[in-house]
């Protein structure tokens, strides 16, 4: 495992797809399988679908895709597209509070107020439909809550 902060929005498909290869022949010498392939909010900084073609690609090797979305900024850019994603590839989904709130849309005051009643929190709430979203039906998605620790939500199918 291997990351640099920024590094994922300069890589090339062609060197992850290389490098995804090199994997993957890898484990195949070793007996073992790719397990995770980890993206971040900053892959969608690529033009011509860089991450749903990376994501796809791992995906094809049997890897599980995890995913940190990593940016409240990117997320209101890209809201619908990392749903998407979520959807379509992800297994493992990492956020923290604020951007499990911005995946997940705005909560009207009806929901804000049950959410209060039921004392549970909006974390929570968006931690089980963000995990629900999932194409893995047993995928993950952990949402941090600073020093209160974080909500982890399964898919159940």
């Amino acid at each position: 495992f291997a990351y640099h902060a920024g590094a994922s929005s300069k890589l090339e498909f062609c060197c992850f797809i290389e490098c995804l290869n090199q994997w993957e022949e890898s484990n195949k010498v070793n007996e073992r399988k790719t397990t995770v392939a980890y993206f971040d909010a900053y892959t969608l900084l690529h033009p011509n679908n860089f991450t749903e073609s990376a994501m796809k690609s791992a995906l094809e090797t049997g890897a599980l895709i995890g995913f940190n979305t990593g940016s409240v900024g990117i997320i209101k850019q890209e809201r619908q597209r990392m749903r998407n994603l979520i959807q379509n590839y992800c297994s493992i989904l990492i956020v923290n509070e604020e951007e499990s709130l911005a995946l997940k849309g705005p909560l009207n005051e009806s929901e804000l107020y049950e959410t209060q009643k039921e004392s549970s929190s909006p974390a929570r709430e968006s931690c089980l439909e963000l995990a629900s979203l999932m194409i893995d039906r047993s995928g993950i998605c952990v949402v941090t809550v600073g020093e209160s620790g974080c909500w982890c939500g399964v898919n159940r199918g």
